[in-house]
């Protein structure tokens, strides 16, 4: 749940990482004498993947299920896991009764991938279970799995990758995340996706990117999103800096779910 605790440390360390690389690349824009000319999002974007569905399907009630005793889920839903059984202030517990029909109102919610990918010049991928920390890595802990896949029979040149497996690869979860609509658009050079690193592909990226993050939130009647790659409600300074969205401090559907999180009694040690 996203107002739980661990999630709420969770989400403060991952804005405190995201801001920790901003600022860095800010400083070298600066030492570079770059100023006015690149901006920190130039060189590094951070997205989330997210859906919303049009309400025309039948398959979506907007009840409580039946099967379900509607008081005893409510009540459920309104405790975090973390302090089940112990008297909690009900100003810091999200309503997950409201935030059920808020879900299902809007029809909007972010996918969770727990896998991690990491594909670099179209040579090199990694997909796996682990996470970079003292969890993933001790050996005792946590089990995970993890594959690597290189591309050998092809080599990066400047200007040019390979186009091989790890090129389809991409270009597949690219056209699953951007949306079929924009593949199917003749207004821009789709050459620019063979090239990832070129700053009007990552504009590109952006933009749609963008674009699905403002269908994610438009109020009114819910409208199909046409690709699940969204920005995240992050706003980028040019310090490298941090801030909210405007008008968008909590997570959708969740008014009491700070996006920076915030620290919690919960030891670092639990949640890294």
């Amino acid at each position: 749940f996203p107002g739980s605790s661990p999630v709420k440390q969770i989400l403060r360390f991952r804005m405190l990482t995201v801001q920790m690389v901003y600022t860095r690349i800010a400083k070298a824009i600066k030492e570079q004498g770059l100023t006015g000319q690149k901006t920190p999002t130039d060189y590094f974007s951070v997205f989330f993947l997210g859906n919303r569905e049009a309400d025309d399907s039948e398959l979506v009630h907007s009840e409580i299920p039946e099967n379900q005793d509607e008081n005893k889920l409510v009540k459920t839903l309104n405790r975090s896991p973390n302090t089940i059984g112990e008297e909690e202030d009900v100003e810091d517990v999200e309503d997950y009764g409201n935030a059920y029909q808020n879900v299902l109102r809007n029809r909007r919610f972010q996918i969770y991938v727990h896998s991690k990918l990491l594909i670099v010049d179209d040579q090199v991928a990694v997909i796996g279970s682990a996470n970079i920390n003292q969890r993933s890595f001790d050996g005792r802990r946590d089990t995970e799995i993890s594959a690597s896949m290189f591309e050998g029979s092809q080599v990066s040149s400047v200007g040019h990758g390979p186009k091989s497996k790890i090129y389809g690869f991409r270009m597949s979860l690219w056209w699953e995340h951007l949306g079929k609509a924009l593949f199917e658009r003749q207004d821009w050079d789709r050459s620019l996706f063979d090239r990832p690193w070129d700053p009007e592909c990552i504009r590109l990226v952006q933009k749609e990117a963008k674009q699905n993050w403002e269908t994610f939130i438009a109020e009114g009647k819910p409208q199909h999103v046409k690709g699940h790659l969204m920005r995240f409600p992050y706003h980028v300074n040019d310090d490298g800096t941090i801030t909210h969205l405007e008008g968008h401090t909590y997570i959708p559907d969740f008014p009491k779910s700070l996006i920076f999180g915030c620290k919690t009694m919960i030891p670092n040690f639990i949640t890294t």
